[in-house]
């Protein structure tokens, strides 16, 4: 049997000069991505950009922006050291907030880019 998950309350279409961007706005995500760049004004964790699908009048989204999340997991380039035995703290949090896991935080490897850098960097 096929479950479909409403994406409405996950993902969210923002706008930034009339440029529109895609963000993960679960509760643990969006405090995982505020404490790791140390800006609290963030609303989420930015996706790359979709894959449109007019005639199905969907779109697709695979991975985190690089610009932001460049050695995170969900990327097309993951480059954290130990990938093949860490999971990022961002990672677990979008677990969680599926509701599926209860995330051991504490067993997270923090990626190194972007963290504590303000939100000069990712604004």
């Amino acid at each position: 049997q096929t479950q479909t998950i409403m994406l409405s309350n996950l993902i969210q279409e923002m706008s930034n000069n009339n440029v529109p961007s895609y963000e993960i706005v679960a509760p643990t995500v969006k405090r995982v991505v505020r404490n790791h760049f140390d800006c609290q004004t963030l609303d989420g964790a930015r996706l790359s950009d979709p894959l449109l699908h007019p005639e199905h009048n969907e779109c697709s989204f695979f991975n985190l922006d690089l610009r932001y999340h460049f050695d995170e997991d969900m990327t097309t380039i993951a480059t954290n050291e130990d990938a093949a035995y860490a999971i990022s703290p961002l990672s677990l949090a979008l677990l969680e907030d599926s509701s599926w896991y209860k995330a051991n935080f504490r067993a997270a490897t923090t990626p190194t880019f972007g963290r504590g850098a303000g939100c000069g960097f990712v604004e």
